[in-house]
């Protein structure tokens, strides 16, 4: 509902509160938080926290998300930070 009306900041605060009651979930909310953090163009960020996951408790498919989107928030870093140079 709050990522429907562009609230991120909000979205992402209930989101933290989710990943940490809940354990059979987290890979879901991890990969929501990473995307509201990429929308607040927080990208390090969302890359760092996906780096943080537990993967051992999240389920495969879980898991195999996290991984794409890790892996296009490193290129759209690397491609950020080609273009300042």
């Amino acid at each position: 509902m709050l990522e429907r009306g562009k609230k991120y900041l909000l979205s992402s605060i209930a989101l933290c509160m989710l990943i940490l009651k809940s354990q059979h979930t987290q890979g879901i909310w991890y990969i929501r938080l990473a995307i509201n953090l990429k929308h607040l163009k927080q990208k390090r960020l969302a890359f760092e926290l996906i780096s943080l996951c537990p993967f051992d408790l999240v389920k495969c498919f879980e898991r195999n998300t996290l991984l794409k989107v890790r892996l296009q928030l490193f290129s759209e870093i690397c491609r950020s930070e080609l273009k300042l140079e």
